[in-house]
């Protein structure tokens, strides 16, 4: 009787794989009939979205170890406007370089 559902467990574990994969491709298409290209991102896309997480991070990086010298040598917010603002050339010389490649 353990091999019954095994194997009948194995049959909807295939057909739900199966229903799942044709799920996906009906996506993809409705996407490509939709906004007229393919649901993955272009080189463009990523390149995009990497310069704007590094500025990002730079400019947050800038922010918590000027918080950080702040708190520590008691110069607030001299500190954290300084190392917001060289987060900030830091990130968008980061988001340049990126995007000139």
């Amino acid at each position: 009787m353990s091999d019954e559902l095994e194997n009948e467990i194995k049959e909807k574990v295939a057909s739900l794989d199966q229903r799942i994969k044709e799920a996906r491709e009906d996506q993809e298409d409705y996407e490509e009939m939709q906004y007229g290209t393919s649901a993955e991102e272009t080189p463009d896309e990523k390149r995009g979205k990497r310069a704007a997480s590094e500025f990002l991070a730079n400019v947050l990086a800038g922010a918590l170890l000027g918080f950080v010298i702040d708190k520590y040598c008691d110069t607030a917010p001299v500190g954290m406007i300084f190392f917001i603002i060289m987060g900030f050339v830091g990130g968008v010389y980061r988001a340049n370089t990126i995007t000139k490649n």
